[in-house]
């Protein structure tokens, strides 16, 4: 074998290990946001109707259906890599939400005691 045959299999093997760890990566992370947060959402859709918080003032039912589409359809389209840059957006927007809603929780209570 040539040097050049020699180096295009070596970044032929490299590729292949980045797509299936990038692959990984994908499957995983959906499966995690898909059974641990969405599907106790769906299996206990009256419960959370009661519990869930209304932020933007859309109602209990509109909020969680949002949730509801953020935390199982998006994370299947990931896993499916069908649209995934589109199907990040709802899960980024919860992401950046809940932390900020977090620190004010926080703050408000380090300002309390």
């Amino acid at each position: 074998m040539t040097r050049l045959s020699l180096e295009s299999a070596a970044t032929a093997a490299n590729d292949t290990a980045l797509h299936a760890g990038l692959l990984f990566l994908r499957v995983t992370g959906s499966a995690l946001l898909f059974t641990v947060h969405g599907l106790p959402k769906v299996l206990h859709y009256s419960q959370e109707l009661t519990r869930i918080e209304d932020p933007f003032h859309l109602g209990a039912v509109p909020t969680l259906v949002l949730a509801i589409l953020s935390e199982t359809v998006c994370p299947l389209l990931i896993a499916l890599g069908v649209l995934t840059r589109l199907a990040c957006l709802p899960i980024v927007f919860t992401l950046l939400f809940l932390s900020q809603v977090i620190l004010l929780i926080v703050a408000s209570a380090l300002n309390s005691a």
